[in-house]
């Protein structure tokens, strides 16, 4: 028999069970049953152990010795870890996707006889952890769940350490497959019939649901139970659609994890795509925002922009730049904002750099799982706040006015915390010394017991030292026996009567007797009530700060955001950047635009450049050596876009940028041979999603299409792709190319420019001017390219040789064929004046 009572996470056992084991082993049987998929960690004294399949992971994933242990004929396989070093274990399984039960025992061994009490104190899964040791201090930690119905996919994710609850719906796969790739959840939960399983086969974290989880009609019940009827209407959310049912199976999911009290998740957003900038998994891989090819942040935008000092603005930041918006108000008002921090941001950074995770903290406030260090800093970082509002006060940006309304001083909370909190308290509230003195008369009273009893000790050993002659005599503790006198066992004929043997050792003998018996109980009792009446104390202060815990969340985003805009404001005075004008217009124009992280690199002397896309000079065709810059040149338009719609200056001298609401790129050349594509059809699959989703308004980046083929193939792809971006898109877009024949365009397409980046040779050698111009470049300069990588001089020699004899070959036995098929080709009696004059210039060229 067992009961799981969830609202206390208790759970009493009846030890009668049919499996032949012992009493402890049957009580861990019956614990497990409720966790079959999780490794359960079981306390035995100093040590966590797992038992059976769970014993047998733990020492692949880990390396730990696995042992056994015989009950009853049965040899049941056995792991086990210290229990003071059990974060650093969990840690590692968390990473590895695992999901962990910590089962702590109850009681004191030392006042209870038999088997004692287990209880489930902590589940801890991938994307439902909040502990700070198990986190990441930059990067939000989410659970996510999708579902599809009617071809619309809901997916819904949480941040169960800040409270954030999003969703959203999609009717295309590779939308929905950008937003996941964009949010990269910890674990993700999704349908057991689920048809699209090659958008999430290659992810960590996966957990398989029942559909029944999915109801619409159970979802709606869970989340109106959470919410309230009311405030559930507000959410817009379709009553029978997939994001129902995706928000619905999340929470509760969330809530079986043993987390009862969400408090802090006090609505769900709505997330309307139309409000952000979208960004396929390609765009966000490709313009290494938060992320390199070697998976960390260095030479990222995020890591040259991130100078917040609180965790909370480096996570916000990082969901700007994932996110960017289309909301111009918005994007105005923080460029105010960072445009009157400049004369401020340095008095305001010292204040904030003091200022700990209030978002995480207060999370753990509402869990109630907070520690005592969490109500340490929460009453360091709230002493900060009157100075934080002071300096917002004299500000005149109405957005830093709104922000200011939401830093909250909390005079009476932080007089609670003063009075409670023990100035340096312990790490755990089972150690003890983490509520203050003098703020409850009876702990104070144990306290004194508890103090009072080295003396007393003293005073027993003394006593009897002198009652019986044994000098050596000394008592002593471990926790498996209690108190003790150990006593050589040469002084054996010295035992008084009333001694009672506990232990026999080789050469001593182990003792109690009744006034060691009165003080190991009167001590240990107080010890025990002691913490016992502390952790109910503790467990008090959690309802004493609820009705602040709103107002709480509230300041640690207005704190974040302040973080993030003073970091903005920093970073535009050091970097020398520009207030970029955000316009209605269909337009990017930049001028002396620099890339914003290249810039900064070590011995790189940057070359800045313009551009001018406009509604009449949509497309710019891009030739030029490699290495010349092209590739560089429209990343840095693009991170340029993607800095002013999160309300960043902008590393140029003038810009000027209008409505965009989609980035794509196809930039580099890779593979994917897990999902068999070569680097071609990586390249087209890319194109692809770029020619159905791209809009007049999108900002398009395309390099070196039609490149892994047949030069045949490929320039007839490029020609008609670029043909097609022109006359049926129309999109902003930068076409990068080695096919000197796509520059011919511009003269049949008026929205086509052409732009080249320079070189200068020099004595059979070139220099990089790394400088855009108007125009065409004619050659590519691979052979210098490689001469420059160290290529050996014979093979560039004997290349040269051969592109020579290749040159004049193509010259004679093409030449007269390429003129007699475009003569053919052309109709003079469908072709306009104009279209006439185009040709003519064709054929020079050919000619």
């Amino acid at each position: 028999m067992k009961n799981f009572n969830k609202n206390n996470q208790s759970i009493v056992i009846n030890s009668n069970s049919k499996h032949s084991h012992t009493p402890m082993i049957k009580q861990y049987l019956l614990l497990k049953e409720q966790y079959p998929n999780m490794l359960l960690f079981y306390q035995m004294g100093d040590f966590y152990e797992l038992f059976f399949n769970d014993a047998k992971q733990i020492s692949n994933l880990l390396n730990i010795t696995l042992t056994k242990r015989g009950y009853i004929n049965n040899n049941v396989p056995m792991a086990g870890i210290p229990c003071n070093n059990i974060n650093v274990y969990v840690s590692k399984l968390v990473k590895l996707g695992k999901s962990v039960v910590i089962c702590d025992q109850i009681g004191n061994k030392l006042l209870r006889k038999g088997l004692l009490e287990r209880k489930v104190v902590k589940v801890i899964t991938p994307g439902t952890i909040t502990d700070e040791d198990f986190l990441s201090e930059h990067t939000d930690n989410l659970v996510a769940s999708l579902y599809e119905q009617d071809n619309i996919f809901g997916y819904a994710t949480l941040d169960l350490a800040s409270g954030r609850f999003y969703v959203s719906e999609y009717y295309n796969p590779e939308l929905l497959l950008s937003r996941i790739q964009c949010t990269n959840p910890q674990e993700l939960l999704y349908p057991d019939n689920f048809s699209y399983m090659y958008l999430i086969s290659d992810r960590k974290g996966l957990n398989k649901r029942s559909s029944i989880d999915f109801s619409a009609c159970s979802s709606k019940k869970i989340l109106k139970l959470h919410f309230g009827s009311e405030k559930y209407k507000l959410f817009e959310i379709n009553q029978d659609g997939a994001a129902l049912s995706a928000s619905g199976c999340l929470l509760k999911y969330v809530k079986s994890m043993h987390y009862n009290y969400l408090h802090h998740i006090r609505c769900i957003k709505k997330l309307n795509n139309e409000d952000y900038i979208y960004m396929n998994v390609a765009t966000i891989k490709q313009l290494d925002l938060v992320e390199n090819i070697s998976g960390n942040v260095s030479n990222t935008l995020y890591f040259v922009l991130n100078h917040t000092v609180t965790r909370m603005g480096s996570r916000m930041l990082k969901r700007w730049l994932c996110m960017p918006i289309r909301n111009q108000l918005i994007l105005q008002n923080r460029q105010k904002s960072i445009l009157e921090l400049q004369s401020h941001y340095l008095e305001l950074q010292k204040l904030l750099i003091r200022i700990s995770d209030l978002e995480r903290i207060t999370s753990r406030l509402s869990l109630r799982t907070a520690l005592p260090r969490d109500w340490l800093l929460l009453r360091i970082s709230l002493r900060i706040l009157p100075k934080i509002n002071d300096l917002l006060l004299k500000l005149k940006s109405n957005n830093l006015k709104s922000l200011s309304l939401l830093i909250n001083t909390y005079p009476d909370l932080i007089d609670l915390l003063e009075k409670a909190i023990a100035e340096f308290p312990s790490n755990s509230i089972r150690e003890g010394n983490v509520i203050a003195d003098q703020y409850n008369l009876q702990l104070d009273q144990l306290r004194t017991i508890k103090s009072s009893a080295h003396d007393v000790l003293i005073n027993i050993e003394v006593e009897e030292k002198i009652k019986y002659g044994i000098n050596t005599l000394k008592i002593n503790f471990n926790s498996l026996i209690g108190y003790y006198i150990q006593i050589s066992n040469k002084y054996l004929h010295l035992i008084p009567k009333e001694y009672i043997k506990k232990q026999t050792l080789k050469h001593f003998t182990r003792y109690t007797f009744p006034s060691l018996q009165q003080f190991q109980e009167t001590f240990l009792t107080a010890e025990f009530r002691s913490v016992e009446l502390e952790t109910i104390l503790y467990e008090e202060l959690f309802d004493l700060i609820f009705p602040y815990l709103e107002k709480l969340q509230m300041t640690s985003k207005a704190l974040s955001e302040l973080d993030v805009l003073t970091n903005l404001s920093e970073r535009s005075i050091t970097l020398n950047y520009v207030c970029p004008i955000l316009t209605d217009k269909k337009e990017i124009r930049l001028k002396k635009s620099r890339h914003p992280v290249i810039e900064l690199l070590p011995d790189v002397s940057f070359v800045a450049n313009d551009i001018n896309l406009t509604q009449l000079k949509t497309i710019m065709v891009i030739t030029g050596p490699n290495m010349g810059g092209k590739s560089t040149y429209m990343r840095q338009i693009a991170l340029i876009v993607i800095m002013s719609s999160i309300g960043s200056f902008v590393p140029a001298k003038y810009a000027r940028i209008g409505i965009i609401d989609k980035i794509f790129t196809r930039i580099g050349s890779a593979d994917n041979v897990f999902k068999k594509q070569s680097t071609f059809m990586l390249e087209m699959v890319e194109l692809t999603s770029i020619l159905n989703f791209s809009t007049e308004n999108s900002l398009v980046l395309i390099d070196e299409i039609g490149r892994g083929t047949a030069t045949n193939d490929g320039l007839s792809l490029a020609w008609s792709c670029l043909e097609h971006l022109a006359k049926n898109i129309n999109s902003m877009t930068l076409f990068a190319t080695h096919y000197f024949e796509l520059t011919y365009l511009s003269n049949i397409l008026s929205m086509i420019k052409n732009l080249f980046f320079s070189v200068l040779e020099q004595d059979g050698k070139i220099i990089f001017l790394h400088t855009i111009k108007p125009g065409v470049s004619k050659k590519s300069y691979s052979l210098s390219v490689a001469e420059l990588a160290g290529l050996p001089n014979s093979i560039i020699s004997s290349a040269k040789k051969k592109l020579k004899e290749l040159d004049i070959r193509l010259l004679k036995n093409n030449k007269s064929i390429d003129i007699i098929n475009f003569i053919s080709s052309v109709e003079p009696d469908k072709i306009s004046p104009r279209e006439a004059l185009n040709y003519i210039y064709l054929l020079k060229n050919m000619l």
